[in-house]
């Protein structure tokens, strides 16, 4: 234990050969080794990143992103979404690609709560309720934070779509 290796101006114990200690920052190579702060600043990146077609539309991202999308993911799942929707392709209902563009947070957030009753009194929902086959969605018991993580997810998927074309 007694060897030291030198990283830039700092002069590390070293653990010895055959010691990994990787998990605690350390590495037998220090080409190898990501700080705490190289860490912080990658998770940073990618939340930017995965915020940046929000900022630039003037809309606010959602803090903690990435377990948002994650969230709307298995919401997704739970919901059975994808045997009605697509997201950037039609299935037996609309499209959702651009949903949250397309409509208010307000709509979105009554149209998953209330949607057959908002076929009665909204003239969008009502148009939606044609173009499908007056197919009706049913009415979804989420909160508004499962609305919002599920919007995410479908952000999210359609960048993922749009960057493999």
């Amino acid at each position: 234990m007694g060897h030291y290796e030198e990283r830039g101006a700092t002069h590390v114990p070293s653990p010895g050969p055959g010691v990994n200690l990787a998990g605690a920052g350390y590495s037998i190579h220090p080409l190898t080794t990501v700080s705490i702060v190289q860490k912080t600043f990658l998770v940073l990146a990618m939340v930017l990143a995965a915020a940046a077609p929000a900022l630039a539309q003037g809309r606010t991202a959602p803090a903690g992103n990435a377990q948002l999308v994650l969230k709307g993911k298995e919401i997704w799942d739970k919901k059975r979404c994808a045997a009605c929707h697509g997201i950037s392709q039609v299935h037996s209902g609309p499209d959702l690609a651009g949903v949250s563009q397309r409509r208010s947070r307000e709509w979105l957030y009554r149209w998953m709560k209330e949607s057959q009753r908002m076929i009665e009194d909204d003239s969008t929902a009502q148009a939606l309720f044609q173009e499908y086959n007056r197919l009706p969605m049913p009415s979804q018991k989420m909160s508004k934070g499962d609305v919002d993580a599920l919007l995410v997810f479908i952000d999210a998927e359609e960048r993922r779509a749009n960057r493999r074309r």
